[in-house]
C-alpha cells in the first residue's frame, strides 16, 4: 500500500512539473499573441528552418486539417506583421514564396529552449 501511495505521488509531482512547462510555453506564446493556429504554422516554418528544408506559403495555407485556408492565411499574415516570419521569392520559380524565421522568430524558439531547459533540469 505505501509502495504504491509513493508511486502516484511521485506522478503528481512530474504531472505537476510538466503542466508547469505548458504553463510557460502558453506565456511566451501570449507574449506575441498566438493563436493555436498561429503556434501551429510558426512550429511547421520552425521544422523546416532546422531541417534545413525549404517550405512555400503554399505549403503552410492548404492544412485543412488545422483550419480553412481563409484563416490560415489571415494566421500567416499576422506572423508576418508581428515580424516573426517573412517571404521572399524563390529564385527558381517567381512564383513560389519562399517562408523564412525571422530574428525575432528565432528568438521567440530560444525562448521556448530556455523554458525547456529549464524544465529538464529540475527533473
Amino acid at each position: 500500500m505505501i509502495f504504491s501511495q509513493i508511486k502516484i505521488s511521485k506522478s503528481k509531482i512530474a504531472m505537476r512539473k510538466y503542466l508547469k512547462l505548458i504553463e510557460k510555453i502558453e506565456q511566451i506564446n501570449r507574449q506575441y499573441h498566438l493563436s493555436h493556429y498561429k503556434v501551429k504554422l510558426l512550429n511547421m516554418v520552425a521544422k523546416a528552418y532546422f531541417a534545413n528544408t525549404q517550405i512555400f506559403v503554399g505549403d503552410l495555407i492548404h492544412h485543412k486539417e488545422i483550419a480553412s485556408p481563409a484563416t490560415l492565411h489571415a494566421s500567416f499574415k499576422s506572423l508576418i506583421n508581428k515580424k516573426l516570419l517573412a517571404t521572399k521569392y524563390y529564385m527558381d520559380d517567381g512564383r513560389l514564396k519562399e517562408i523564412l524565421l525571422t530574428k525575432a522568430g528565432l528568438v521567440h524558439f530560444k525562448k521556448l529552449e530556455c523554458a525547456l531547459v529549464e524544465w529538464v533540469l529540475q527533473v
